[in-house]
């Protein structure tokens, strides 16, 4: 049984991160049943609950719907903590705080679509990645002309629409030396800009992008072909929590050797990986 709420702790605003390209790291060797028994890792903890920091803006990866959490990360969640022989408790919050909640340890693990920076490795300890995603641009489709290649979006100076504290912030920051950054509090506020002609390009994780745009085919969207970057997705734990640490690795990769990893990534991006 998995609890959620949504404390909103501290201050901050909220974050993120189908595909144009989608890599996967690692590749599967086959097919188990989904009715196998359990797997058997080491211990973690001798807490029952295991505290899973969410921030519900990216997806398919991690969003809301109906009022809970759902997406990759939360079917990727529930099937850890079935392993670890622990209760789920979804913990939501703005994107800036996960880290800070992490090494505070109000919550044992990040399992947010988070991406492995040089900065954050400095702050937490990452599991080995799942998924290889990339920023990509979204534009107004009637803009196609001006701004449909990647080099007319690295070039012009366009108003970048940027998630607060997001990977596409510090892309936009780093590689678009005449765009001006545009910073807002969701996906959903940058599309909003961007329809009203606030802006003139969203910058965000690839997933959510093309989620985005097929969600929202009736108001003229369209990504951008092509990804500004390579990033993997991991799962971030404690520093001292190296027990945690090599249970999660330990699972990855029994589920990419047996193929739960494409199974359950597949169910909410049915796309060529």
């Amino acid at each position: 049984m998995s609890t959620y709420h949504s404390p909103y702790r501290s201050h901050g605003t909220p974050y993120t991160s189908v595909l144009i390209a989608l890599v996967w790291l690692f590749h599967s060797t086959g097919c188990a049943s989904e009715s196998r028994p359990p797997e058997r890792v080491p211990k973690t903890a001798t807490k029952e609950v295991f505290r899973i920091g969410i921030a519900e803006t990216a997806p398919p990866v991690i969003f809301e719907k109906g009022g809970h959490p759902a997406g990759i990360e939360v079917d990727l969640a529930r099937k850890l903590a079935s392993a670890l022989g622990k209760e789920i408790e979804f913990v939501s919050m703005f994107w800036p705080n996960l880290i800070i909640e992490l090494r505070t340890q109000h919550i044992d693990i990040v399992m947010s679509g988070m991406s492995i920076t040089p900065r954050r490795e400095k702050l937490v300890a990452f599991a080995n990645p799942y998924l290889v995603i990339g920023q990509q641009a979204m534009i107004r489709a009637r803009d196609r002309s001006r701004l449909g290649t990647k080099d007319s979006i690295i070039s012009n100076a366009i108003r970048a629409g940027v998630e607060t504290g997001s990977t596409g912030e510090e892309y936009v920051l780093h590689n678009l030396p005449n765009a001006t950054r545009v910073s807002l509090p969701t996906l959903e506020k940058a599309a909003e800009a961007l329809i009203d002609g606030k802006i003139d390009a969203v910058v965000y994780d690839s997933p959510s992008i093309q989620w985005l745009v097929a969600q929202r085919k009736g108001d003229g969207l369209m990504a951008v072909p092509g990804l500004l970057t390579r990033e993997s997705l991991a799962w971030a734990v404690h520093r001292e929590n190296t027990e945690l640490l090599t249970a999660i690795n330990h699972l990855l990769q029994q589920w990419k050797r047996d193929g739960t990893l494409e199974r359950i990534i597949s169910r909410w991006i049915p796309y060529p990986h």
